[in-house]
């Protein structure tokens, strides 16, 4: 029986590891959000103790700017579930996330350029004595269709 009526089976499962991948990047931009704004804390406490407490009026931008960023992550986690709306099981979960790892790493390869590619292969060669980094790369890409056929049915039933 279908989740969502009477979408096909590939919609389900790119919807679903869309959703994935962008909870991933919503994440990442939560953390380094979160970071820059407690560092520009303090040092915006940093100069008002040590200078002049007129450092403290930086506030009145910045609080504002906090307020924008906890906004847009609430909208974009609103959109996300708004994606893919159902509740995912651990399978499903550990089926999507490792499926997105690969796709990324895949990405992630090709817009390296072969000279980079080039220089991480003799760096495995040189302190692994195995080519482990196109070894993993070809076995992503070979079980790419197998998984995203694993993730239909999982998803799906």
């Amino acid at each position: 029986m279908c989740i969502l009526g009477s979408m096909n089976s590939k919609v389900l499962a790119l919807r679903a590891i869309s959703s994935v991948v962008a909870r991933q990047a919503v994440l990442l931009v939560a953390w380094v959000g979160v970071a820059i704004g407690v560092l520009l804390f303090a040092l915006v406490w940093l100069l008002a103790t040590q200078l002049s407490t007129w450092w403290w009026l930086l506030l009145v931008i910045f609080v504002p700017l906090c307020l924008l960023f906890t906004l847009g992550l609430i909208i974009a986690r609103f959109g996300i579930r708004r994606l893919y709306p159902h509740k995912l099981d651990k399978n499903q979960r550990q089926l999507l996330s490792n499926f997105a790892n690969k796709v990324q790493a895949l990405a992630a390869t090709r817009g390296i350029g072969w000279s980079a590619f080039a220089l991480m292969s003799v760096r495995d060669l040189v302190f692994k004595r195995d080519l482990s980094t196109l070894k993993n790369l070809l076995s992503d890409a070979t079980s790419l269709k197998k998984d995203l056929e694993e993730i239909e049915q999982h998803i799906t039933s």
